[in-house]
């Protein structure tokens, strides 16, 4: 699919270990979020499907684009926190 996001094992490996963790909700809600548009899911059917928001969705992948996984999670790659969605 042309402009899919595309994810290494280990990234898909760490966002499946938050997805299914006890952490934050909001944190495991934007590794989900990856996880589908990864495997080629539309705006509309996450939309759909999470009861998301376009939003949050672009979002979650404005934040990849920006820089990686680490980004989506909440933390930069220097180890900074996020704090908003």
């Amino acid at each position: 699919m042309e402009g899919s996001i595309r994810l290494s094992a280990n990234d898909r490996k760490t966002l499946i270990k938050v997805y299914r963790g006890s952490g934050p909700a909001n944190v495991a809600r934007r590794a989900h979020v990856l996880l589908l548009l990864a495997e080629g899911w539309s705006y509309r059917q996450i939309m759909s499907g999470l009861f998301a928001s376009s939003e949050l969705v672009a979002s979650v992948r404005s934040r990849f684009e920006r820089g990686g996984v680490a980004a989506v999670l909440g933390t930069e790659p220097d180890g900074s926190s996020l704090m908003s969605v």
